[in-house]
């Protein structure tokens, strides 16, 4: 039985897309594995075979900088698949960006030429004959930052944004399960998909590199009175995403869809609402499989839309008495506005456009519900509570 090299005789190369090789700002710091090798010609020659996973500091064509991994395929008696488990660390230091999986000889007469007219078997799962070699991979995870185990929302906005910014304030939040990205997006389209779980407001300004993560509920509440010459304002009450009642639509265990409606009075459709139905149509969570669940997922979309939105802006025109020069105005502020009626209390201000040339300030409020958005998001990466 011929022993492990580093100069094998032959080999075959295994890509997948994921190993192409991952952002330049990021370097492979470990991998985890499960392959199972099988097949007719590793029945025969699977003692004349080893496996060996590279790193490469570029693309797949360039050169291996490491051996990450290597063993010997030996294939134990009776049984038709060898597994092969891979759990390395890898030296940042290398600078390792992309994996290259191969299959490699260890002697010169166990390379197998099939030439292309003799090829009888089929590859499909529901043919009778096997391929000379069958490698499945099973599961993987490609470790390319600091993050390491236990990852919290915070701690990954904290990554995603590093090379660029450092964070303050959020808190820590609960631990995901799954978190990833199967396509390539940017980093802003990456903060504000994880950002879905949490619901922050955040904040970048141009002379400090730094991003501030404030809860929606947070900032400092100014009160202002309709009489101050320096304001005008303008709010409207929106009933677009207020609803009474959910269709809900969920699948059971065999995959065939079913629907539940499920109703709430909602105060903000007045009176309106109790003699009418304003329903929207959902799609419950992806691992919800029973009526209860999908009513579950109903309560909680109604909960977070009975109350109708608004939209509208305070426009600070000069010096105000309460929130001095309207060009130092910034977002993130609650505002309460004295002697206006049908006006929410202590609304957040998620948007400031100055207009220097005018001396004038635009507040600009959007307030949307967004629990059931939060709670959707942490359901699909597996979120649950920190242990103390």
């Amino acid at each position: 039985m011929a022993g492990l090299t580093d100069n094998p005789f032959g080999n075959c190369r295994i890509y997948y897309e994921l190993f192409d090789g991952v952002h330049d700002d990021d370097v492979i710091r470990g991998v985890k594995m499960r392959l199972n090798l099988g097949g007719t010609a590793a029945n025969i020659y699977y003692s004349n075979f080893q496996v060996s996973l590279y790193g490469r500091a570029g693309r797949v064509d360039s050169e291996n900088v490491v051996t990450i991994y290597r063993a010997l395929v030996t294939r134990p008696a009776g049984e038709d698949w060898v597994a092969v488990n891979i759990n390395e660390a890898v030296d940042p230091d290398l600078n390792v960006r992309t994996l290259v999986l191969k299959l490699e000889a260890t002697e010169v007469n166990s390379i197998v030429q099939l030439p292309t007219a003799s090829k009888l078997w089929q590859d499909q799962w529901y043919s009778a004959d096997p391929a000379p070699w069958h490698v499945r991979l099973r599961s993987y995870t490609v470790f390319a930052s600091t993050l390491g185990r236990r990852i919290t929302p915070r701690s990954a906005i904290t990554d995603i944004v590093s090379p660029y910014f450092t964070v303050t304030g959020g808190k820590t939040g609960p631990v995901l399960d799954q978190l990833a990205f199967v396509d390539l997006i940017t980093r802003l389209e990456a903060l504000d998909s994880v950002n879905e779980m949490e619901g922050y407001d955040y904040y970048i300004w141009d002379d400090v590199d730094e991003l501030v993560l404030q809860n929606k509920n947070a900032g400092t509440v100014k009160r202002v009175h309709s009489n101050d010459p320096a304001i005008s304002y303008d709010f409207t009450e929106n009933t677009d995403l207020t609803y009474n009642a959910a269709r809900v639509r969920y699948p059971d265990h065999r995959g065939e869809m079913h629907e539940v409606i499920v109703k709430k009075r909602a105060p903000g459709l007045g009176s309106w609402g109790r003699t009418h139905v304003k329903a929207d149509t959902i799609d419950a969570p992806e691992g919800c499989k029973s009526r209860k669940g999908a009513i579950r997922a109903g309560k909680r979309y109604l909960r977070d839309h009975d109350q109708n939105s608004i939209d509208g802006s305070v426009t600070v025109t000069g010096i105000s008495e309460t929130l001095g020069d309207a060009l130092l105005i910034r977002p993130g502020d609650r505002y309460t506005i004295g002697g206006a009626a049908n006006v929410p209390h202590r609304m957040k201000s998620t948007r400031v456009e100055l207009r220097p040339l005018e001396w004038t300030a635009d507040i600009k409020f959007e307030v949307t519900p967004t629990g059931f958005t939060e709670w959707l998001a942490r359901v699909g990466a597996g979120a649950h509570s920190r242990k103390r």
